[in-house]
């Protein structure tokens, strides 16, 4: 079975989250209340995912990334803060293998984020390691005054100087200043090493910020002003004129499909790829249950992070559908959203009635979006027909 390290200095929240995790039954939980002791289980446990606070006791959650990176390179990491979570302008940018969530954990979020990691491990793709533009946002997080060393497959080796979180200089092959910092934000695939920032490393060079550098900006969890006709849960509560957090309902976490409800649904949406596929622009495929649990999917851009993208476009058909409620205008049931880079399609069905299925379809920005609507239309109902 999967192995999973929580790593907390916050008991309490800790043993809740360790708890309610264990009930799914998918995979072992492992907890540390410190660093060191982190370090000692991860030296003697094969982790399959790796899941830290920012703040910890003795040896703190970027030492503990840095080590990840350095001694289990393909690990999957979640990285927890209470301070907000970096939203991602070009989702393209950011890494998959570092992923952040907001305390305190909402489960479902955090059940989820673990079965991407594993879902990485199981195809391979976690080998890409941790970027550079998703580790930066941290070291502002926690006003690091240090020297980091980076390296990267195929790149070489480089070094950024911060003080006090902010970047003042940086050093990578003949380059050095804003040139070396900006190549070297783009890295992929990243070990870190954090050293003493040497004396001589006083003056600024670097006029970037290093939010707007690793392409990012803090999401804070700001309540929208006006109140839900339903009661929401913590992770139904939406940011007001901020794009939604990554959030689940805490219910996911215990109706996690099972591989046969997974495979049946490959075995369905496998029918209709090949006619996709011919749809000018096509993108992705995915199919979703009632939770946002992907069930399925089918990518021709593999930079598309699709379990987050249709976690975070399932809320905002959620807010649509209470918007539209409120002011009478029927029922919401599809969804199109449009980018400079791309069209999304999100589609929502019952089958039996009362239990959701959505479909997400993504389309270059130039691609016959309206085309691909008429075919998810058509092919929805033959795919819920087959589950």
């Amino acid at each position: 079975m999967d192995k999973v390290l929580i790593v907390d200095g916050d008991r309490e929240h800790l043993q809740t989250v360790a708890a309610g995790l264990k009930k799914l039954n998918q995979f072992k939980v492992l907890t540390a209340n410190d660093g060191e002791s982190a370090i000692e289980i991860m030296k003697h446990e094969p982790i399959s995912v790796f899941v830290t606070d920012i703040s910890t006791p003795k040896v703190d959650g970027l030492d503990l990334l840095a080590y990840v990176s350095r001694e289990h390179p393909n690990t999957p990491c979640i990285v927890m803060t209470s301070y907000g979570k970096p939203w991602f302008k070009d989702r393209a940018d950011q890494g998959d293998v570092l992923y952040h969530i907001e305390k305190p954990v909402d489960l479902g979020a955090m059940a989820s984020a673990i079965f991407v990691g594993l879902n990485l491990n199981d195809e391979g793709l976690s080998k890409k390691g941790i970027s550079m533009s998703s580790f930066l946002p941290l070291v502002e997080l926690e006003q690091r005054t240090c020297r980091l060393e980076v390296e990267s497959t195929g790149k070489g080796k480089g070094y950024f100087y911060f003080f006090k979180g902010g970047l003042i200089d940086a050093h990578y092959d003949d380059k050095s200043g804003e040139k070396a910092a900006r190549a070297m934000a783009r890295w992929g695939n990243v070990k870190f090493k954090f050293t003493e920032l040497p004396r001589r490393r006083t003056s600024k060079r670097v006029k970037t910020d290093l939010m707007e550098m690793a392409g990012a900006s803090w999401l804070r969890d700001e309540l929208a002003a006006e109140t839900p006709i339903s009661e929401p849960s913590a992770s139904d509560k939406i940011p007001s004129g901020q794009p939604p957090a990554n959030v689940e309902s805490p219910s996911a976490a215990h109706d996690a499909p099972s591989d046969e409800q997974k495979k049946a649904a490959r075995k369905a949406i496998g029918r209709f790829t090949a006619e996709l596929r011919s749809v000018n622009g096509y993108a992705a495929l995915c199919l979703l249950d009632r939770h946002g649990n992907l069930l399925a999917s089918d990518l021709a851009d593999e930079t598309l992070h699709v379990q987050e993208l249709a976690s975070e476009v399932l809320h905002l058909l959620d807010f649509s559908r209470e918007t539209l409620h409120r002011t009478g205008m029927d029922a919401c049931r599809q969804l199109t959203l449009h980018t400079d880079k791309f069209a999304v399609l999100v589609l929502g069905a019952e089958k039996p009635p009362g239990v959701n299925y959505h479909m997400l379809g993504v389309l270059k920005a130039d691609g016959n979006w309206y085309f691909m609507k008429i075919k998810l239309e058509k092919i929805l109902p033959q795919v819920l027909a087959d589950l």
